[in-house]
């Protein structure tokens, strides 16, 4: 009896001892690792060189799963039902290695992908870059060109916009008449003679047939409106025939003409325009501006100015 209980003892104290060699074991594993990974070289520039340098750790880290794999598998079957604390951690380093390792493969994949976008050795990469840089050059001085191109264009732009502001300039001072102030020359006895200038036309007053040119309205007993008819009286700006001929018939030792004009651009133009053809004929005329119809009175009424 007492030998079957050394006999169990011995195997407990061997089964122990087992157990404490391989938990060492370990312990001596990582810390090998440890300063592996502490050594390891610095990471080559070489995108070969470094896929190569992790395909080597990748097949390291293989074995030492294996080996880990082979120890956990041993342990576990020597130690079931007793205290597992080093057996999980041997577990959540295996588990960790696994990740690790797949980290590394994602890492060397997406190396594999960018070598594979590269080209394949300097010598490549070299011509490449120089047939861009003269393919950039090119570009240069095609764009240089463009620009000098415009550059001048521009410049003939310019001086054909300046010959053009000049051509306007000179024909705007040819087509501007210089004007004077016209001298009073006083009142005299010479007989005014009411011309109105309404519509664009002129429409005097001694026209030999009134009532085809005015619309007359007597106003009270002793004054009378002459309304000028539109379309009717001497269209002085078309054609100056019918005012040369009316200007004719005007003596200028006895008579001047007194033009009563209402206010606009047609009007104006219409009066310059026989303010014109009578200086050139040796007649003389005044003017007032005019806001409403022409009224006539027999007593009390508004006279012409003074002949200019």
């Amino acid at each position: 009896m007492e030998e079957e209980s050394e006999d169990s003892l011995d195997l407990l104290l061997d089964t122990l001892c087992n157990a404490f060699g391989g938990i060492i074991l370990i312990t001596l594993l990582i810390a090998l690792m440890s300063q592996e990974a502490n050594n390891a070289p610095a990471v080559p520039t070489s995108f070969k060189t470094q896929w190569l340098l992790e395909q080597q750790e990748i097949s390291r880290m293989e074995n030492d799963l294996i080996i880990e794999e082979s120890i956990g598998k041993s342990l576990e079957d020597k130690i079931k039902g007793e205290d597992l604390n080093e057996a999980a951690e041997s577990i959540s380093e295996k588990q960790r290695l696994v990740r690790q390792k797949q980290t590394i493969s994602e890492n060397l994949e997406r190396l594999r992908e960018e070598l594979a976008s590269m080209p394949a050795n300097s010598t490549n990469l070299a011509v490449d870059l120089q047939n861009q840089l003269e393919s950039l050059t090119t570009l240069n001085e095609e764009n240089s060109k463009l620009k000098s191109d415009l550059q001048k264009r521009i410049k003939d732009m310019e001086a054909k916009l300046s010959d053009v502001n000049d051509g306007i300039s000179s024909s705007k001072s040819e087509r501007t008449q210089t004007l004077r102030l016209p001298k009073e020359k006083g009142r005299s006895a010479k007989k005014y003679i009411w011309v109105v200038v309404k519509h664009g036309r002129v429409y005097p007053l001694n026209y030999p047939n009134l009532e085809e040119i005015f619309n007359i309205v007597k106003v009270g007993l002793k004054a009378v409106k002459f309304i000028p008819k539109q379309g009717r009286g001497l269209n002085v700006i078309a054609n100056s025939t019918d005012a040369k001929s009316y200007l004719q018939k005007i003596d200028s030792r006895n008579e001047y003409l007194a033009f009563e004009v209402f206010a606009d651009d047609n009007c104006f133009r219409a009066l310059n325009r026989m303010k014109q053809l009578a200086a050139s004929m040796g007649k003389g005329y005044t003017w007032h501006p005019l806001e409403n119809d022409l009224i006539l009175t027999s007593e009390g009424g508004r006279g012409a100015g003074s002949e200019l």
